[in-house]
């Protein structure tokens, strides 16, 4: 029973609880649109068609009488609506594409504008942009840098190398996007902004310079650019279907001092396919206030908007500023006294005072905003009397250098000096030059008074604050600032096209960059952020480039000035630029940079006008019209001052124009008659009678030079050797360096070769065409003792100054033992002592050169005559050398004479007194030694106490003996 129990007690509760949940209402709420989410799926590339599906993002009552039927899937969607126009976003049926409402936009396709996030939290880069980065590089000393965000996310930036001291050679710096297109074609297209900083690659002989920036769609260049220093916008329309996007950055070898670095911002891809065609919400700090709008505008200057689909901005409060784009405004700081600047009256302003003097007045200012009248900073109402009035209300009236000041009319102004005379800019009238001095001409700028800047400069912008260009850079007084502007900009002021003729041309220059963070100098910007450079080009090329204030003085980019000067060393047709970066790492905050150019002086501009007086230095001597000073001709020289040439002495030389002295010419060899090179004798040398060399065989007048022998592998950097001696005249397989030539109808410059002048040089087994010249003057020695008919030295001299090893420029100094070898021919030169390579840590170059030519020439006493028996009434006489030498070109080695037998002996009677004398002298002392005999055997004979002693000392002769020698004396005397 109590089983039976418990189990009715259990059925019961069952009951209960099944009862329960039939009859109380369910928890859920009936199902809405809202609990319903639209997602539109990626387009179909074939077909170019969508479909939207839905899912349930909130919990409902599907069974509730009040709930909807669940949306069902949407096919044949337009993959993209047109720009300007989105899919209606709330709709579940029937997706169509509306006009975007002000405060929205549709691009129709893809913006990639900000890359602020372009690394990801792991590091890798551009992962959330569909992008993917890389590089490669050869023989640099450290990692290549891939594509990075800069600018804070406004662009995208090549892996830069400046900031170091390596040099990376061939770097390649690869972006990759791939995206979908799905319009017509025609209506798909890409277009960003690039700016690439690097030296220019027009002609083959520039060795260090950028290649550039490349743009690839699929595989196809479509751009390539290395315009320097100015954003430009590249469009370009691309097929429907997939498409690959390449930017690549390459340089060659670029050195730290030159800017190598490539930008690219606002990316916009038409017609792309996005997740979403829909009308998006203009961003804070942005407006559009059409309907149909394609972009949202940035907030102008002093504006700004801090909320997300808006159709307008709101002006900022009195007192403070915004820049372009702003999401707030700041307050105006306080004006400090670097904010102020005096500038003085312009000269026709210029008042004569009860002295006589000129006089005009001179204002104290502070900078305003471009296209506003709103002053920079914040004047404060007590502020010291300094910044509101000057010490000196009124200063003296002058004008530029190399101008004077007219009076003569109503209104003064400053004219410019005539050709020969000079003003230092204060004078009221022009002044000639004495005896020895010129007045150069040049170009001269020191001072810029109130109204525009000179004609010469040319202005140009990119940036926020770039509308009215002619109002970065101005005057301001004693000299040229930019405007202290927040926000990142670039800014170039350039002389175009400047005609330079004098031969040694000067460009002289002040400059300062000011990157305080604050008043106290305590913190300075990034050096990427804030700098000026300079640029110079020469006939369009890149010449030279540097930093106002380089990276090892970055320090002092607080203000200070810096003054730099370069020797232009050649006329041509010059262009100089200066460069001034400024990036604002606060995003618009109080921060504003400042460049300032103090005065620029340019000696030798051919239409320019003298400030000064310049005496001519050696080598020149005063034109006649005292405006310039002229290079001496070959073959004379000056003093410093001089007024003519003077010819070179006698037994020197000089070779170039503008000589400041002659040059000795070497032992052995004397100056011609123009006096600008030595002649050698025909290559001959004669240290004695008799003895002469002569190396006029190995001339190579015109041709190949001697290539020095080496017993090394020719590696990369091995050193090559090429000699020709008595000619400075060969072809270009040799000495010659990369020059360039203008073309003088098309005025356009061309790479060609230069022929050194010289007659020994070496190069580098890598570089062909870069010779380095190492003798230019020859000088013969004899060998000293029993070795001067073994052979002489050449020393040559002179040629291009060598880096020795105590860290001094020297003149290099070459020497060949010329060797005589009658079995080696002509042969050709090698190191001296069987050295496998030249040292020449010392500048001093050793070789050695085994050939039959440094054999002296043979002379009639080198040779020996020899005699053959008389047969049948003939002999022969042949020469033969006794000596070490050889036979002139086109002698013979040996000769063979037949002569009568009689006529031998006629020939020897007759020979010379000297051959004659010795002939008898020798018969003489032979009948003389025969007649010594005789009487010597007779003595011995006769005296046998001698012969006893000489011949068998010890012993006497028998009777017998005596008898015997008796009787042969007897027959002796008979």
């Amino acid at each position: 029973m109590a089983i039976l129990a418990y189990c009715c007690i259990i059925l019961l509760f069952i009951c209960f609880i099944l009862f329960t949940n039939e009859a109380s209402p369910s928890s859920l709420k009936p199902c809405t649109f809202s609990n319903f989410e639209r997602i539109i799926l990626p387009c179909n590339i074939t077909e170019k068609k969508r479909k939207a599906v839905y899912y349930m993002n909130e919990e409902c009552d599907l069974k509730h009488s009040d709930s909807i039927t669940p949306p069902k899937p949407i096919n044949d969607l337009l993959c993209n609506c047109d720009a300007g126009y989105g899919q209606t976003s709330n709709a579940v049926v029937n997706i169509t594409c509306v006009k975007c409402k002000p405060g929205q936009f549709n691009h129709g396709g893809e913006i990639l504008s900000d890359f602020t996030n372009w690394s990801d939290s792991s590091g890798k880069l551009g992962l959330t942009y569909r992008a993917y980065s890389y590089c490669s590089d050869f023989l640099s000393k450290k990692q290549c840098e891939s594509w990075g965000a800069g600018g804070n996310g406004e662009y995208l930036v090549s892996g830069d190398i400046k900031n170091t001291t390596d040099i990376r050679c061939f770097e390649q710096s690869y972006l990759v996007l791939n995206r979908q297109f799905s319009g017509l074609p025609g209506n798909n297209k890409i277009s960003f902004l690039y700016r690439v900083d690097g030296r220019e690659c027009d002609i083959d002989h520039v060795n260090y310079c950028t290649n550039g920036l490349f743009f690839y769609v699929n595989g196809i260049q479509k751009m390539h650019s290395d315009y320097q220093f100015q954003w430009k916008e590249f469009t370009t329309e691309v097929d429907p279907g997939p498409v690959q996007f390449k930017f690549l950055y390459q340089r060659s070898c670029s050195k730290a001092a030159i800017s190598d670095v490539a930008f690219i911002k606002h990316l916009s891809m038409v017609g792309s396919f996005s997740t979403e065609s829909k009308c998006s919400e203009c961003p804070a700090g942005s407006y559009s206030s059409l309907d149909g709008a394609t972009e949202c505008l940035k907030c102008n200057q002093n504006y700004y908007q801090d909320k997300i689909g808006q159709s307008q901005c709101i002006p900022c409060p009195k007192g403070e500023f915004s820049g372009i784009g702003a999401i707030s405004c700041f307050k105006l700081p306080d004006c400090t006294q670097k904010d102020f600047y005096l500038l003085p009256d312009s000269v026709a302003k210029c008042k004569k005072n009860s002295s006589g003097s000129w006089l005009r007045n001179q204002s104290i200012y502070v900078p305003k905003w471009p296209n506003v009248s709103d002053t920079l900073c914040n004047v404060l109402t007590n502020a010291s009397d300094q910044y509101k009035r000057p010490d000196n209300p009124q200063i003296m009236c002058y004008c530029q250098p190399g101008y004077f000041l007219d009076v003569s009319g109503p209104i003064p102004k400053c004219t410019i000096c005539k050709l020969g005379l000079y003003s230092d800019g204060i004078q009221t009238e022009c002044m000639p030059c004495k005896s020895g001095y010129a007045a150069l001409r040049g170009l001269y700028m020191d001072h810029f008074p109130e109204g525009p800047l000179p004609n010469v400069f040319k202005q140009s912008c990119s940036g926020e604050f770039c509308k009215d260009e002619e109002l970065i850079w101005e005057p301001r007084g004693n000299y040229i600032a930019t405007r202290r502007l927040p926000g990142s900009f670039e800014t170039i002021l350039e002389v175009i096209g400047v005609e330079i003729d004098y031969f040694n041309p000067v460009l002289t220059f002040s400059c300062s960059v000011d990157c305080r963070l604050n008043s106290n100098d305590s913190k300075l910007a990034k050096l990427s952020h804030c700098y000026l450079k300079y640029y110079v080009l020469k006939d369009g090329q890149p010449y030279f480039d540097g930093d106002c204030v380089d990276k090892y003085s970055s320090h002092l980019r607080n203000g200070t000035i810096f003054t730099h000067q370069h020797n232009l060393t050649f006329p041509g047709n010059y262009s100089f630029r200066f460069f001034f970066h400024h990036e604002d790492e606060g995003k618009f905050s109080l921060i504003s940079f400042e460049a300032r150019i103090y005065y620029v002086d340019l000696l030798g501009v051919k239409y320019g006008s003298a400030k000064q007086c310049t005496e001519c230095p050696a080598g020149t001597v005063v034109s006649m019209d005292q405006s310039t000073c002229e290079k001496c001709p070959n073959g004379t020289f000056s003093r410093k001052g001089s007024t003519k040439c003077t010819p070179c002495p006698l037994g020197t030389f000089a070779s170039e124009v503008g000589s400041e002295s002659c040059i000795m010419c070497g032992n052995g060899t004397t100056s011609n008659a123009r006096r600008d090179d030595c002649e050698f004798n025909g290559c001959i040398f004669s240290p004695e009678k008799d003895l002469n060399f002569d190396l006029s065989p190995l001339i190579s007048d015109g041709g190949p030079m001697y290539e020095v022998k080496t017993y090394r592998t020719n590696s990369y950097l091995t050193q090559l050797f090429y000699i020709n001696i008595c000619s400075k005249k060969h072809d270009n397989t040799s000495c010659a360096v990369n020059s360039v030539e203008t073309d003088p109808i098309t005025n356009t410059n061309f790479p060609t070769q230069k022929l050194l002048k010289t007659m020994a040089c070496k190069r580098y087994y890598f570089d062909k065409m870069n010779s380095y010249s190492i003798g230019e003057v020859l000088s013969f020695e004899a060998l000293e003792g029993e070795k001067k008919r073994s052979g002489l030295k050449i020393t040559l001299t002179g040629g291009q100054s060598c880096w020795n090893k105590w860290r001094r420029y020297i003149s290099p100094q070459t020497t060949i033992l010329m060797i005589c070898d009658l079995e080696a021919g002509e042969n050709r030169p090698e190191p001296l002592n069987n050295f496998t390579a030249i040292d020449d840590r010392n500048c001093i170059y050793e070789f050695m050169w085994k050939t039959l030519y440094a054999c002296p020439l043979c002379t009639q006493d080198d040779y020996s005559e020899v005699f053959s028996e008389c047969k049948n009434g003939y002999q022969y006489k042949t020469k033969t050398k006794k000596n070490k030498c050889r036979t002139a070109v086109g002698e013979k080695e040996y000769s063979l004479e037949r002569f009568p037998c009689n006529l031998i002996a006629t020939s020897i009677s007759s020979k010379s007194p000297k051959f004659t004398t010795l002939v008898i002298t020798i018969l003489i002392a032979i009948t003389l030694i025969i007649a010594l005999l005789i009487i010597l055997i007779y003595l011995i004979r006769r005296n046998r106490h001698l012969r006893s002693n000489l011949f068998a000392p010890g012993q006497s002769f028998s009777k017998v003996q005596h008898e015997d020698e008796d009787e042969l004396v007897d027959n002796m005397q008979t």
